[in-house]
């Protein structure tokens, strides 16, 4: 009998110390998530600071370029044309990286390859949009931690 308690005793005990050593590795995993979860929001925070200003950037420049066209006449009106185009881009722009940034903090699948494309045009606007582009790139390409979030 003593030998059958001694059994279920040192079953009992090892059965605690490895559900105990599952928590262990849980919480760690938790953390580690958590982490991961909290940078991918700061990703989506950056997308959206830097598409509400290249929403306001645009919507100035598309109404400069309307209020100085009905002032010039002929040729002149040649540069605003390509000034209304690039304004309009740069607008759409932001309309496009502000849901983009939605996307990200939904964590959807999509969201990440278009930051990733997102980021590497933000590389040529220096300095606060390579910052962006280099910070999305890194994390969402480079750390596994927080490409795991999103698959």
């Amino acid at each position: 009998m003593t030998i059958l308690l001694k059994i279920f005793k040192e079953r009992f005990l090892k059965a605690c110390m490895k559900k105990r050593k599952e928590n262990k590795r849980a919480s760690i995993k938790r953390d580690v998530s958590e982490g991961s979860r909290s940078v991918l929001s700061l990703i989506a925070i950056l997308h959206y600071i830097s598409a509400v200003f290249l929403g306001i950037l645009g919507f100035i420049m598309i109404m400069l370029s309307l209020f100085f066209w009905s002032s010039v006449e002929g040729l002149i009106r040649i540069p605003l044309v390509f000034m209304l185009f690039i304004s309009l881009f740069i607008f759409a722009f932001g309309v496009f990286q502000f849901f983009v940034a939605g996307g990200l903090l939904r964590k959807e699948l999509w969201a990440k390859t278009s930051a990733i494309v997102l980021g590497i045009l933000m590389l040529f606007s220096f300095p606060i949009g390579t910052f962006i582009g280099i910070v999305t790139i890194y994390f969402l390409v480079f750390d596994r931690k927080v490409a795991k979030i999103l698959h």
